[in-house]
């Protein structure tokens, strides 16, 4: 560092240009000497007085960096006038563009990605939209705000679709074919291209619908009511509860809760198993006056969103039992719904019509103005010929044979039982309740062993003891021709019996008939003396109903409506469909749309 002044002038002059050239150099290599720089003085004044003064007019200070060099200065232009400060326009006009642009960038940024993630967000949300529509029976394409569009009067429409009033329930449509020995259900979403037989508590595609109600004890239902039929008259059977003239109030009202008993407990175990939810807790008596089906779930508790579908006998041309049947059962039912007219209710032909167009078991059908099925069903204590115009959905005849059905084989393999057991003539004479009731299960089964097989062994232990109370069982082996013989003979002289007035029901043309296959004959033989419809103007012949299952009674049906039309027409014509088909027909056209 250089500490002192020369106070010669050439000295002076001399170090002065020494200390530039050193400050050019450090400047250059970006250094930071310390230097005093002495001007050469005046020549009036002393060295020292000139040197103080050098120093004090220039206001040097000493440890500067060239950038401290730089910006003295520029503040000494600026204090004499030569520049002005530029910061605020520097600011305005490259600053404040910059930042909009940084800014601009960063929002479009931004909202870029908030756009594609809302697009996937809504992509997901329409994913699980449709997922739910699909899960709880809601049109996948429909918007959620659909009316309620369904009929005050209670009675279905044939003429009108389904698919709507399917798509108002978010829990779909469930069909309630109450026959009159099971109960049937059957449960579809919209999206199902059929529906779906809904089996009950103990695997069974079908339950009796027997019950019994003790005073003061707990009601009896299904299987265990059933078993106690031919033991304690108290057991009721509903389907033909509705069938008997009116009563009065009190007996009445206990049919409806006979019903609502059934169909509740019934229908209560196949929406849990549909819908997948449990409410209401167990079965009870109380429980069964509450409402089981509502459109809305929400507004009310314990019930279930999806629309009730009934079936009822068809009207009959001879009386006017299934109007009133019709009545009593809306009336009996009509606590089971919120609102109550939320319930619709098809006649059997109609849904089994259905049922056949949605299995294509009626091709010959073109939709068509002339075209007509014959459709009998053959029930568990009845049977009954329709005739129904497919297009209209219209019955123009229809008529019940009571008796005539499955049943009827039970009954004539105990008749045999008890003949060859017992050396009695009928059920009747036999006192012992609980042997009876064991006969009717072993022929129960034996008749279904008989629709596959052409005998069945039937082996009853213990089944009663003799006069020195040595206990006797019954092993025997029994045939279709055997059981097809007593049948016979059970029309011929007990069934026809009770036919007040054949002639409302059977054809005057053709003698009293002495067999399955000449009751057929005079059957349809009245139907088409009654409508004037030409017999071989008729596209098909369906046959419905667990007796059906029987080939004993279907080889009667062929027999008897070959004896009128020939064996051609029923090759062509008779329908029966195959296993467990023929008898659930029913239940899966009503819970099938009607737009098929």
């Amino acid at each position: 560092m250089i500490r002192r002044c020369l106070s010669s002038p050439s000295a002076a002059a001399a170090t002065k240009s020494k200390l530039y050239n050193r400050t050019s150099s450090s400047l250059l290599a970006n250094t930071k000497p310390s230097f005093l720089i002495c001007n050469r003085p005046n020549q009036e004044d002393n060295d020292d007085n000139a040197t103080k003064r050098f120093i004090s007019s220039r206001s040097l200070s000493f440890h500067q960096s060239p950038y401290h060099l730089a910006l003295a200065q520029q503040q000494q232009q600026h204090r004499n006038g030569q520049i002005t400060r530029g910061f605020h326009a520097t600011s305005k006009q490259e600053i404040l563009p910059l930042i909009a642009v940084i800014i601009g960038g960063v929002t479009i940024r931004y909202s870029y990605k908030a756009w594609v993630r809302m697009n996937d967000e809504w992509e997901e949300y329409e994913e699980k939209l449709r997922e739910y529509k699909l899960e709880h029976g809601l049109d996948p394409d429909a918007p959620l705000d659909i009316e309620v569009n369904v009929q005050q009067s209670g009675e279905r429409n044939s003429n009108a679709g389904m698919g709507d009033a399917v798509a108002t329930f978010k829990g779909g449509t469930m069909a309630i074919d109450l026959g009159t020995v099971n109960i049937r259900i059957a449960h579809s979403f919209s999206t199902d291209k059929k529906p779906n037989i809904v089996v009950d508590r103990q695997g069974g595609r079908s339950t009796p619908n027997y019950i019994l109600m003790p005073e003061g004890e707990d009601v009896v239902l299904g299987r265990l009511a059933h078993g106690k039929e031919h033991q304690n008259q108290n057991v009721l059977k509903p389907r033909l509860l509705l069938s008997s003239p009116d009563e009065n109030n009190d007996e009445k009202e206990k049919i409806n809760k006979a019903v609502r008993h059934v169909i509740y407990d019934a229908a209560k175990n196949a929406l849990e198993q549909t819908l997948g939810a449990t409410r209401g807790g167990a079965f009870s008596g109380a429980a069964a006056s509450k409402p089981l089906f509502s459109i809305d779930a929400n507004s009310q508790p314990n019930t279930f969103e999806a629309q009730p579908i009934y079936t009822y006998p068809p009207p009959s041309a001879s009386s006017t039992e299934t109007s009133s049947y019709l009545q009593h059962y809306q009336s009996a039912v009509s606590s089971l719904s919120s609102p109550s007219h939320i319930s619709n209710f098809i006649s059997e032909p109609i849904a089994a019509l259905r049922g056949a167009k949605l299995y294509n078991l009626l091709p010959s059908l073109k939709g068509q103005d002339d075209e007509y099925v014959i459709v009998m069903d053959v029930g568990g204590k009845s049977t009954s010929i329709s005739l129904v115009q497919p297009k209209t959905e219209e019955i123009k005849y229809s008529t019940t044979i009571s008796h005539i059905s499955g049943q009827t084989l039970i009954d004539a393999c105990v008749t045999n039982l008890i003949k060859s057991f017992y050396s009695l003539s009928s059920p009747s004479e036999l006192n012992d309740t609980m042997a009876l009731q064991r006969l009717y299960d072993a022929s129960s089964s034996a008749i279904m062993e008989l629709s596959t097989k052409t005998r069945a062994e039937i082996d009853i232990p213990y089944l009663t003891v003799d006069e020195q109370m040595k206990p006797k069982h019954l092993k025997m082996g029994l045939s279709r021709k055997v059981v097809e013989a007593e049948m016979n003979t059970l029309i011929s002289k007990e069934m026809l019996q009770s036919i007040t007035q054949p002639a409302e029901e059977l054809s005057m043309s053709f003698p009293t008939p002495t067999n399955l296959p000449s009751l057929v004959t005079s059957l349809f033989m009245k139907l088409f003396e009654t409508t004037n419809v030409n017999p071989f103007s008729v596209n098909g012949i369906l046959v419905v109903g667990g007796g059906a299952r029987s080939p004993i009674v279907i080889d009667g049906i062929t027999k008897g409506v070959s004896a009128l039309v020939g064996d051609q027409f029923v090759h062509e014509k008779l329908v029966v469909p195959e296993g467990e088909l023929v008898e659930e027909l029913v239940v899966l056209g009503a819970a099938s749309s009607s737009d098929l």
